[in-house]
């Protein structure tokens, strides 16, 4: 490193944490860090992040998203995932862990074994040089908050709390010292990431209107998310399952609190809001056009980056993988996300990454109407909007196919090809027996321009490190 920028000096803590916060960095612009302890530069600790752009300009870039490790995993998927470059060939803006980094369902409230249980995941070689390497965002599922199926009433739910505190690198938390959802946003891409834990109501507990996964106040926060102003598309990402299609004895995803459920299903639908969502818990890869999902937007399942697999009991767009699921064999997967935005549209491609090899390719748009259900079911190739909207009067889509297996490499993917007037023509590679899916598209603009977001949510974070990987936020 040459003429670096140094913090001012900090002392480690009892369990030898550091926090170091870094100031006037240029947006959008790569830097790399390391920690000078005594006069002594610390080399095998070298770590890099790129800041966020500027909120409401366009900006193309690639993340990754998963959950679900067993306690102190040194899984390949974590290297596979640091090593990936984009279409931008740029790695990974961030990584975006969804819950049960670890399996050791503290159940009590000892701060001492919730620190130790993230310091050893945390401390693991190729978990550590993936969060050096794309920057954390993190949020807990049931295992990693307590125990199975947990809720607000954990007995551990103040210690992890507090330690999360002390040690996670985050974007602005609440001030109630409890939850811990938060938002950040990266060119016109709002992501914002809920804790379906702190507030949660028991999943036994009647499913009516006082049952509640996110709380009053946190709930009242997503609302205001989904309503930001320089917004081209909601990025949410969440521990567990929406789609699951009925609750079922031990189920604690979106389907045992299907009253709340519903009411952000008609929130979302009434006002437009243009939505994907991520999440982990369920251990499979998956993704559904919003047809099976209640409020009509696209979700993708990514996990699990290493442990065995099973799958909800919802029907989905593209079924999941693996098929079938296993109890004893640990699968090693996770989501690749590319953001590309043109300044008219925002197109996401996402991969389900297994055993370093894609699985499941789909492709999704925001910036003219999407109408689910035209066109016939699909097997393994999908039709998509086009990077610039047609006339008011064609119908026009982009064609692509997914691998055929799990072993094939993306680079022997077809190249896409575009259809005319909604013609569809497969391109060279694809099975015969391939259907094709897709939907109508026209241009539709918003009815009042949406100005440049300007909250707390989007400044600058303050970066935080711990021993190991040392990964600042942003």
């Amino acid at each position: 490193m040459t003429s670096p920028t140094y913090t001012a000096a900090t002392a480690p803590d009892r369990d030898g944490l550091a926090a170091a916060v870094f100031t006037g960095l240029t947006p959008g612009t790569r830097y790399w860090w390391a920690v000078e302890l005594d006069g002594t530069l610390e080399t095998g600790h070298l770590g890099t992040f790129r800041t966020l752009p500027a909120p409401g300009e366009p900006t193309s870039f690639s993340f990754a998203a998963a959950s679900c490790a067993d306690t102190n995993s040194n899984a390949d998927s974590f290297a596979d995932a640091a090593a990936r470059t984009g279409p931008t060939g740029e790695p990974a803006l961030f990584t975006v862990h969804l819950g049960d980094m670890h399996y050791q369902d503290i159940g009590t409230d000892d701060p001492a074994w919730a620190l130790a249980a993230w310091l050893n995941a945390l401390g693991q070689p190729n978990q550590a040089a993936l969060y050096a390497a794309a920057p954390l965002a993190y949020t807990w599922s049931d295992h990693d908050f307590g125990g199975s199926n947990v809720a607000a009433d954990s007995p551990a739910a103040a210690a992890v709390q507090a330690v999360y505190r002390r040690l996670v690198p985050s974007h602005p938390l609440p001030g109630d010292g409890a939850g811990i959802y938060q938002s950040w946003q990266v060119g016109r891409v709002l992501f914002v990431m809920t804790d379906g834990r702190s507030y949660a109501s028991p999943i036994t507990a009647p499913d009516t209107a006082t049952k509640t996964k996110l709380g009053a106040a946190q709930k009242a926060w997503l609302k205001d998310q989904f309503a930001a102003p320089g917004v081209g598309l909601v990025i949410w990402c969440h521990e567990d399952a929406w789609h699951n299609a009925s609750t079922f004895t031990g189920d604690d995803t979106w389907s045992a609190y299907a009253t709340e459920r519903a009411e952000l299903a008609a929130y979302i639908q009434a006002n437009d809001v243009p939505l994907l969502y991520v999440h982990g818990d369920v251990h499979a890869l998956s993704h559904d056009d919003g047809s099976h999902v209640p409020g009509r937007f696209p979700l993708i399942s990514v996990s699990p980056w290493d442990q065995t697999t099973f799958i909800g009991n919802g029907a989905l767009t593209s079924g999941f993988y693996p098929d079938p699921v296993s109890t004893t064999v640990k699968s090693q997967q996770y989501g690749w996300f590319d953001v590309l935005d043109n300044g008219t549209q925002i197109v996401v491609r996402a991969l389900g990454i297994a055993d370093g090899q894609v699985v499941l390719r789909t492709e999704m748009s925001w910036g003219i109407t999407r109408h689910l259900g035209w066109g016939i079911p699909c097997d393994r190739a999908e039709v998509r909007c086009p990077m610039t909207p047609p006339s008011a009067s064609s119908r026009a889509f982009w064609l692509t196919s997914a691998p055929t297996s799990a072993t094939t490499s993306p680079r022997s993917t077809p190249a896409w090809t575009r259809s005319s007037c909604g013609t569809c023509t497969p391109p060279t590679g694809p099975p015969s027996n391939s259907g094709w899916r897709g939907w109508n598209a026209r241009p539709r603009p918003r009815a009042q321009p949406r100005a440049p977001r300007s909250t707390a949510a989007s400044a600058p974070c303050s970066p935080r490190s711990w021993p190991g990987s040392c990964s600042p936020c942003c």
